[in-house]
């Protein structure tokens, strides 16, 4: 089982099995991405995923919220809305993850939504949310998955999102 780490703007796949740390020219950051994950390779010097211009969009009214719902499902696409919080830890620990994984290209019919529910409460109340940060993820207007805490979105937000997409 390979270890992929996405670092920046690239994702580097160590030759070896080790953790992506112990590989020379790869350092350690707090917010590297680690997967298990087989890619075909591209190059002999590791697997590149190319990473896409898009980003997360940033909602500022329930409307705003229920348009882009409503677009992703007239698309066929899936959408991820990540309800966060002011002055929350766990929120700023995975929004850079967040911000990562909605530009990697293999997401690219992905629409990646964030709330803050500091200044939009009523979007969180609609959708039944009470614990920051929670992702929902919703198809055709339908909440397929959900995950709940910072700790639990580092660990399986990319599964999830690969799963559903």
């Amino acid at each position: 089982m390979r270890y992929y780490a996405l670092i920046g703007a690239t994702m580097l796949a160590p030759a070896a099995a080790a953790a992506p740390h112990t590989q020379p020219g790869v350092r350690p950051r707090l917010w590297a991405l680690a997967f298990r994950r087989h890619l075909p390779p591209t190059g002999r010097h590791g697997t590149h995923i190319t990473l896409r211009g898009g980003a997360v969009e940033k909602m500022a009214s329930l409307e705003d919220v229920l348009a882009a719902l409503g677009q992703a499902a007239a698309d066929g696409a899936l959408a991820v809305v990540d309800f966060a919080s002011d002055n929350c830890p766990p929120c700023d620990m995975i929004a850079p993850h967040y911000e990562e994984l909605s530009l990697v290209d293999e997401f690219g019919s992905v629409r990646f939504l964030k709330v803050n529910v500091s200044d939009h409460p009523e979007v969180a109340e609609h959708f039944g949310v009470d614990g920051w940060p929670t992702f929902l993820f919703v198809r055709d207007g339908e909440v397929m998955d959900k995950i709940v805490g910072g700790n639990a979105a580092k660990a399986g937000l990319f599964a999830m999102v690969d799963k559903h997409a």
